[in-house]
């Protein structure tokens, strides 16, 4: 096949080994299918689109002296955790999901046993939620032995397949990949959120369409202002002014009489391109290859010496995208987000956690493409769930044990609690199942902000994650306790995860304040619950703080300074700041009060915020903005998993940890509430 210049033909060789494999894999499935045996078969790829992680090949197999083809499309699924399976995704007639387990299964039993696992978990979650599960069938259906039986229902065709599996062990070899067992999950006309996500967003193919949209704008600024607006005017001028540059420098590289017309349509459109940041490309035989190189290269140096000028332009064009997009996309955002909460509910009110809920792991149980504005209208589809690998069931019935899950998860959704067992964790806190439910909080969280802003909300703390072994063996080797290793690995995490939160979820703060979700019922109630135990936790913090530290010693003062409001206790701190009608006391000793004082008043400040969401959510039909619901969440989950003795948070915000306050001070030194005026 000839090469062109929209698409990119790789050579097999260049084909990493686990594509290759999967492709081997799939061209013997189209071998099978064409009923040729024993010919050479041929695949390579054809085209990756800028924006798709996902790489189309090409097969080419040889029956009765003439030559057949298809297509095949394959990339990554989620992030390579490397404790968990790798999954891909696969176009082959139909959606695809490819799960090759860590350790390999060689065994058929094994093989079996690890589907029925999964099994058992959807049948726990099923009708409530759409579950899609392993199957033998999602294969071997396209084979000859098994597609006769492909008329029949799910459950009834997947037992025809086992049925014949055992009959006809040899075809049990469809079913690995490099002499290992793979499993396939079929998605059907399922999306996944991941893919929607990536549609909702602008990326490089969207500017670089709007900037090469601007040809005439070059010649008229009434015409980029009515777009744009007057304020980005200072932005365009200068593009303008770098345009004639390129067009008088272009004219003088071809001179008077070129060998085609020089129009200025084509100037324009090579100079757009080039902003775009793309190679402008030749149409027709003019100019020749060499003279492109030149063109291209005079406008690259033309861009990099106004590099300001040019980034102003390219942000002003992707903050337009941006509100276009948001705007067009902001009801869907408000149907997934709803129906994520009310999967998570689900998932409380049937005791399963999942532990691995991310953007690919997650798909809309619903047609998209035969009701384009279903998104908008959340009551008419829900989120169905892909891969338990890592689900465990926390709620099991009588005095049975919480199953030990798969210590894995990914890292971007993960905290450090998906690394431990769940002896450590029973430890570590007073309850296991909420830990476990709260891990899906956290993965969902996580979710809200992908879909509102079209990026990860933890990328330098989803790092820590990936390393938390080596966390942990660092630890290990300076004679720390299992338990001391963990409170490490999550006094390194969350200091690093809280310091992104804020600062991420802070600077798409407007966009994510502009999503408002009607929560249902089952939302209200779990967030209600865990308002509760969350501003319960709180006050039980302050005053196990106050009671540890030996300032204030009396139980009147003690108690005075936890029943006090913020504002009579800015007006104490006050007091202290200004050495008005306090007791004597050293520098030092007012500092440590001082700051004894800060903590308390962040941690009044944060039971008041989740106070404020109990007073929200007691109505009935309440909506409440992605903005307030992320905040509401992480402070659920930071209180929950991460406790005051461990150390303080280095963040700026509200603080739930305890200093040594006492460290230095004298014994006999104390002060009371009763010896100060408020």
């Amino acid at each position: 096949m000839a090469k062109n210049r929209k698409s990119i033909l790789y050579h097999q060789t260049n084909i990493q080994k686990d594509h290759s494999d999967i492709l081997h894999y799939f061209l013997n499935i189209y071998k099978k299918q064409m009923n040729v045996s024993g010919s050479t078969g041929e695949f390579y790829a054809v085209a990756r689109p800028d924006e798709n992680p996902d790489t189309i090949y090409e097969f080419r197999i040889k029956r009765r002296d003439r030559w057949h083809t298809r297509r095949i499309s394959l990339g990554p699924l989620g992030e390579d955790t490397g404790s968990k399976s790798k999954c891909y995704k696969v176009i082959y007639d139909e959606l695809l999901v490819l799960k090759i387990p860590p350790k390999a299964v060689r065994a058929f039993r094994d093989y079996m046993e690890s589907i029925g696992r999964e099994r058992e978990i959807a049948e726990l979650l099923e009708p409530e939620i759409d579950c899609i599960t392993p199957s033998v069938s999602a294969v071997l259906k396209k084979l000859p032995l098994f597609s006769p039986d492909a008329h029949l229902g799910t459950f009834a065709l997947e037992k025809k397949c086992v049925e014949k599996l055992r009959a006809f062990p040899e075809y049990q070899n469809y079913l690995k990949i490099a002499d290992k067992f793979v499993f396939f999950s079929n998605l059907s006309r399922n999306l996944f959120l991941g893919q929607i996500i990536r549609d909702m967003h602008f990326g490089k193919t969207f500017v670089f369409n709007e900037i090469i949209s601007h040809t005439e704008m070059l010649d008229h600024p009434l015409l980029f202002e009515e777009i744009y607006g007057k304020s980005a005017l200072p932005v365009f001028y200068p593009i303008c002014e770098l345009y004639a540059r390129f067009d008088a420098a272009v004219s003088a590289l071809f001179g008077e009489n070129p060998s085609a017309p020089l129009t200025s349509y084509r100037k324009k459109n090579w100079f757009l391109s080039r902003l775009a940041e793309k190679e402008a490309e030749r149409d027709t035989a003019f100019p020749s290859s060499e003279e492109m190189e030149k063109i291209n290269g005079l406008m690259t140096r033309i861009l990099s010496s106004a590099g300001n000028d040019v980034r102003n332009y390219r942000n002003a064009v992707e903050n337009r995208i941006r509100t276009k997009q948001f705007e067009q996309n902001k009801a869907g955002m408000r149907g997934i987000i709803r129906n994520l909460l009310l999967l998570l509910a689900t998932l409380r009110a049937k005791g399963v956690a999942v532990r691995d809920l991310k953007p690919d792991n997650v798909f809309i149980s619903g047609d998209i493409s035969q009701n384009p504005v279903l998104l908008a209208r959340p009551d008419e589809f829900s989120i169905g769930l892909i891969d338990f690998e890592t689900a465990v069931f926390f709620s099991p019935p009588g005095q049975e044990k919480i199953r030990q899950p798969m210590l894995a998860g990914t890292p971007s959704y993960a905290t450090p609690s998906h690394l431990f067992k769940n002896e450590l964790l029973r430890i570590a806190y007073d309850d296991l199942n909420r830990i476990l439910h709260l891990q899906d909080w956290q993965a969902v969280n996580s979710m809200i902000f992908n879909v509102v802003a079209g990026r990860r909300l933890t990328k330098k703390s989803g790092k820590l994650i990936t390393g938390m072994a080596g966390i942990v063996r660092e630890s290990l080797a300076r004679k720390m306790t299992k338990i001391q290793a963990f409170q490490n690995c999550n006094r390194i995490f969350w200091n690093r995860a809280s310091q992104e939160f804020y600062e991420r979820s802070g600077r798409y703060k407007e966009y994510l304040q502009d999503v408002i979700i009607m929560l249902p019922e089952e939302v209200r109630i779990m967030f209600k619950t865990e308002a509760v135990c969350t501003e319960d936790l709180i006050r039980k913090r302050t005053a196990c703080l106050l009671q540890s530290q030996t300032l204030f010693r009396s139980a009147k003062s003690r108690t005075a300074l936890l029943n006090m409001d913020r504002d009579d206790l800015a007006r104490y701190r006050c007091n202290w700041e200004n050495n008005i009608c306090v007791p004597p006391a050293e520098p030092r000793i007012r500092l440590k009060i001082l700051r004894l004082l800060e903590i308390v008043d962040n941690l009044k400040l944060e039971s008041g915020q989740v106070s404020g969401m109990i007073s929200r959510i007691k109505q009935r039909g309440v909506s409440v903005s992605a903005y307030e619901i992320m905040l509401f969440m992480f402070r659920v989950v930071l209180n929950a998993m991460y406790r005051p003795e461990w150390g303080i948070l280095s963040d700026d915000r509200p603080r739930t940890g305890a200093a040594d306050f006492t460290a230095d001070i004298p014994d006999d030194v104390s002060v009371g509430i009763e010896q100060t005026l408020l």
